[in-house]
C-alpha cells in the first residue's frame, strides 16, 4: 500500500481490521459497563453485527479471483477506512468517565464505519450483496440501539 492508495484486496483487509477493532471496542464497552445489563444488551447487538460484517468481508474476499483483488482502488475509497482505524486506535475507554463521551464515541464509530461500507457499495469489482435499503435499515437499527444504550446509561 502506497500513500492512500491500495489494491482491492488490501482495502478488504483494512475493512476487516475495522470490523475487528469495532468488535473489540464494543466488547470493551460491555466490560466497562458490565453491571448495566440493559446497556450491555444494546451494545451486544451492535457488537455481533460487527462480527457479521467481518464474515461478509471474508466471504467477499474469498470469492474474488486474484486479478480482482490486485486491482487498484482510488484513494478516496481508502481514506474513510484509514480514518476509522485511526479513530479506533485512539479511543481510550478507560479514560471515559462521562456518559456523553461514551455515546459520542459510539456515534462517531458508527458514522465513520458507515462511510467504509459505502466505499464498497460503489466498487464495481464487488457484487455487493447488501443493498442500500439494507444499509439504511442497519443504520436505523444501530441508531435505535445507541439511543437505548444512552438511556440505559442515563438512568
Amino acid at each position: 500500500m502506497s500513500g492512500n492508495s491500495c489494491t482491492l484486496g488490501q482495502l478488504i483487509d483494512l475493512a476487516m481490521e475495522v470490523e475487528q477493532k469495532a468488535y473489540d471496542f464494543y466488547a470493551g464497552l460491555e466490560e466497562k459497563f458490565k453491571n448495566n445489563e440493559q446497556f450491555v444488551s444494546c451494545v451486544c447487538g451492535i457488537k455481533e453485527d460487527e462480527l457479521l460484517h467481518y464474515r461478509i468481508l471474508t466471504e467477499i474476499q474469498e470469492a474474488l479471483p486474484d486479478h480482482r483483488l490486485t486491482m487498484p482502488i482510488p484513494k478516496e475509497k481508502v481514506v474513510p477506512v484509514q480514518r476509522v482505524i485511526k479513530f479506533l486506535d485512539t479511543v481510550d475507554l478507560d479514560g471515559m468517565s462521562d456518559v456523553d463521551e461514551v455515546i459520542d464515541a459510539i456515534r462517531t464509530l458508527e458514522e465513520v464505519e458507515f462511510d467504509v461500507v459505502m466505499a464498497f457499495v460503489d466498487t464495481e469489482e464487488i457484487d455487493f450483496e447488501l443493498t442500500r435499503e439494507y444499509l439504511k435499515n442497519e443504520s436505523l437499527d444501530h441508531n435505535n440501539r445507541i439511543y437505548l444504550a444512552q438511556q440505559c446509561l442515563l438512568d
